[in-house]
């Protein structure tokens, strides 16, 4: 059985008979039918740079994106990506985070920012200033990578575990 996804802008055909995933011309393993970022443990689908994070696996074997340890690790990340990084920057709408995080040039952006507006309930050009409109902004971002529900890539309590270990 195969399936269609189209995850920020690229589309992926999951053969689920197989286990694999095809995108961008190359064929990944794929045993239990996840998607990258949850085979990754890294749900903001993060590449790999210089950054050496807690709890990431070096070297990656799934280049150019870093892996994770578990899944907490990978969130733990993309919080300090957003919630200090990015809030450092002066980056602090949904607008501003989105367009430094999946830049134009390899995303479809303004369909992203769009989603992750949509999914939250805030303005895109609205200031986010609360703890629970980061979250809301972090876990609609996962969603938007993955193609899945929130329960199946960022619940609240994975979200608060990472949140924890900052």
């Amino acid at each position: 059985m195969e399936e269609i996804l189209i995850v920020a802008g690229l589309l992926f055909l999951i053969d689920k008979g197989n286990k694999t995933v095809q995108t961008m011309g190359k064929e990944y393993p794929n045993p239990e039918g996840k998607t990258r970022g949850l085979r990754n443990n890294n749900v903001g689908n993060i590449k790999e740079t210089g950054t050496t994070w807690k709890g990431q696996i070096k070297p990656t074997g799934d280049k150019p994106f870093a892996q994770f340890q578990n899944p907490v690790w990978g969130v733990r990340a993309m919080i300090i990506i957003v919630k200090r990084t990015y809030r450092n920057l002066g980056l602090k709408t949904i607008r501003q985070i989105v367009s430094r995080y999946a830049p134009p040039i390899e995303n479809l952006t303004e369909s992203y920012i769009n989603s992750v507006s949509r999914q939250t309930g805030i303005d895109p050009d609205r200031i986010i200033s609360t703890e629970s409109e980061y979250q809301k902004v972090i876990q609609a971002m996962a969603v938007h990578e993955n193609g899945l529900p929130v329960t199946k890539v960022l619940p609240d309590l994975l979200y608060i575990e990472a949140n924890n270990l900052i």
